[in-house]
């Protein structure tokens, strides 16, 4: 991550910021079709089933900073960082029969659906540090 900053007599500032690829995985656990059938939530797909997805996003992140020196040796930095992934989609698709379906039949059919979100992080990082 590129920076730029400002020097002072005892110390310095600084900001910087850059491109980020993140690696994201989305697990959906126990997902259940559910149907209204004549005014009652009815259970379609049967036995629950897990969909697991990963994959590669890009994004951004800023760092805003400072480092104050004790002496030559010794230097106090502090930094907070801010990250943000773009919105990612995942598409989950499987079939399914359920042999107890609504009144006694087999119902087969394919769930479908979606899930879509983004990865935000902060930090804060305070380090005491002794160059030699």
């Amino acid at each position: 991550m590129p920076f730029v900053g400002r020097s002072f007599d005892k110390g310095f500032v600084y900001i910087g910021g850059g491109a980020t690829w993140s690696r994201t995985r989305t697990n959906i656990k126990s997902l259940v079709g559910f149907a209204d059938i004549n005014g009652n939530h009815t259970d379609v797909s049967g036995a629950p089933v897990d969909f697991t997805a990963s994959g590669w996003v890009s994004g951004g992140a800023g760092v805003i900073g400072g480092t104050y020196f004790f002496d030559p040796s010794w230097f106090l930095d502090f930094a907070y960082t801010y990250a943000r992934t773009k919105n990612q989609t995942f598409d989950y698709s499987g079939t399914f029969t359920n042999p107890s379906g609504p009144s006694g039949t087999t119902t087969s059919g394919t769930l479908v659906g979606n899930s879509s979100g983004k990865v935000i992080t902060q930090g804060v990082t305070v380090t005491i540090n002794m160059a030699f």
